[in-house]
């Protein structure tokens, strides 16, 4: 017991010299040691080798093992799905798909195995930026396998549905739509499910809310007061519902915004220059953070996170 105690603190020591991890929060939650391993239940694939070494300059006889766990659901979590992260927004065209995408590209260059749900039935986008242009395979017992995309499993509404029309269809039919589609796609394995939402706060979100096993949900807006109205109400719904929030992300904002502590800027023009996708700096950062943060949830946990600005043009 003393020799792990001595361990969580040069390990601690060693964690906030490295600059990937020191501004992250909740670094005393990211790790623990069991049977002669460090544990980050945090993606730490792409520094694994800065971690090992490390390591070895404390002559610290460690393993190093990633092992992401399940964070506080108040449903059962399907087989295979470690998180499912609701990405939503009280208003269209505020980036909610293109942060979607971008986050699922930096967790798995972090090394996190990854799945993306796009269910805006409304307008959905990740068939666009995954270069989703054919049906989906389905299996003998009527399972959807899902798209693979360097390695980010994708299923999307728009490769099931004519897209390209309007689908007049009432809140009830979206809803058994979208649920058949989640419970009957065959993931494989993975730590984090991000569920990219239709806008607003209608019928189809409180069933997905109500039903799905969602470990949290990121809220997406921009500055403008009209859009973080949308986003009010959105927190909203969620805090009557009981649903957690993990963070609300400020889309388009000022690098330099006095009232933020954390500001993002995302060149947007080069995640679309070939078909394999890039990991920006800046999300791989956004998501190291968001990560670091689900360690620290607790039943008790609904509302404790802060804003954080971010531009994506």
């Amino acid at each position: 017991m003393m020799q792990n105690f001595s361990h969580n603190q040069t390990i601690y020591k060693i964690l906030s010299g490295i600059p990937e991890i020191s501004q992250l929060p909740n670094i005393n939650h990211i790790f623990d040691i069991q049977d002669g391993r460090v544990r980050f239940k945090i993606p730490i694939a792409h520094i694994h080798n800065q971690l090992t070494m490390a390591l070895r300059k404390e002559s610290v006889d460690l393993t190093i093992v990633q092992d992401i766990p399940t964070f506080h659901s108040k449903k059962t979590m399907p087989p295979k799905i470690k998180n499912i992260i609701a990405i939503g927004s009280g208003k269209g065209g505020v980036g909610k798909s293109t942060i979607t995408y971008l986050l699922a590209q930096a967790l798995h260059h972090c090394g996190a195995k990854v799945g993306v749900l796009d269910a805006d039935i409304y307008g959905p986008s990740q068939g666009l930026l995954f270069h989703l242009d054919t049906k989906p395979k389905i299996t003998t017992d009527k399972k959807i396998i899902p798209f693979n995309r360097d390695g980010i499993q994708v299923m999307s509404i728009g490769v099931l549905a004519q897209t390209e029309k309007a689908l007049m269809w009432r809140g009830p039919m979206i809803s058994q739509a979208l649920m058949q589609m989640y419970s009957q796609t065959e993931w494989q394995d993975i730590d984090y499910l991000l569920i990219d939402l239709p806008p607003g706060t209608g019928d189809v979100h409180l069933t997905l809310i109500q039903k799905l096993a969602l470990t949290t949900n990121l809220l997406i807006g921009t500055p403008h007061p009209l859009a973080m109205l949308d986003v009010n109400r959105y927190k909203s719904m969620l805090n009557h519902l009981e649903s957690p929030i993990l963070s609300t992300i400020v889309n388009f904002a000022e690098n330099d915004n006095p009232d933020s502590d954390e500001s993002y800027a995302i060149p947007m023009n080069t995640a679309f220059r070939d078909t394999k996708a890039i990991a920006h700096p800046e999300f791989i950062q956004l998501a190291q953070h968001l990560c670091a943060k689900l360690t620290g949830y607790s039943e008790a946990t609904t509302n404790p996170f802060d804003n954080i600005q971010i531009a994506t043009t």
